[in-house]
């Protein structure tokens, strides 16, 4: 399955028709956000794809906890690749140090995102929609 970061531009009361990329969707996840950020599946560094996606977030969880930091997380898993997107939720929920502050990051990246959109369209109206803004109030 694929998951990633799309955008929509509505002018004129019609959607936006521009290149498509090469999975015939447009998309916003390989703006770099970061100059020296993760890696992305793309090959670039600092995409807001490796930043707002749950893919992303659980590998960065995955990864901290591996390398030895603490987390709430392994109260409820043996194995850190048993972690899930509503296992952090709730982490999260409970003030885990480890994934609030790789929360507030991927917040952080991620508004830079939304903040060149505006930059570059300036539009209207902006709808984010997708679980980690549903579920997270620091997004």
């Amino acid at each position: 399955m694929r998951v990633g970061i799309r955008l929509g531009v509505v002018t004129n009361h019609d959607l936006f028709q521009g290149a498509a990329d090469r999975h015939g969707k447009y998309g916003n996840g390989h703006m770099v956000v970061n100059t020296n950020g993760r890696r992305c599946v793309c090959g670039s560094d600092g995409c807001v794809h490796t930043y707002s996606t749950i893919l992303a977030l659980k590998s960065e969880v995955i990864e901290k906890i591996k390398c030895g930091h603490s987390s709430l997380l392994m109260e409820h898993v043996e194995n850190p690749e048993d972690i899930d997107f509503d296992s952090i939720c709730l982490a999260v929920e409970k003030d885990d140090a480890l994934c609030t502050t790789i929360l507030k990051d991927f917040g952080y990246h991620t508004g830079i995102a939304v903040s060149n959109i505006f930059a570059l369209l300036q539009p209207d109206l902006v709808i984010l929609g997708g679980p980690m803004y549903h579920r997270f109030d620091l997004f």
